[in-house]
């Protein structure tokens, strides 16, 4: 990692970029795991969440005709 990258983005194991680019996620399940990684380190914990909560609605709104559970 460069030295200029921030704390919130650096992990054990390499970036969430690579991590994100190895399980093939797409925009919206980047976006949730990254806030979710980096609440705690960022600084601002409870508003990183609200933001996760409002993206996976706004994921779940769009992607319901393509993933509905069967079982409904």
């Amino acid at each position: 990692m460069s030295e200029h990258t921030q704390k919130h983005y650096q992990g054990s194991n390499g970036s969430l970029y690579r991590f994100a680019e190895e399980w093939k996620l797409n925009a919206y399940e980047f976006d949730i795991i990254k806030r979710i990684v980096r609440c705690r380190h960022k600084g601002r914990f409870e508003e990183d969440l609200k933001k996760t909560k409002d993206t996976i609605d706004i994921y779940l709104a769009e992607q319901h005709k393509y993933y509905s559970d069967v079982t409904k």
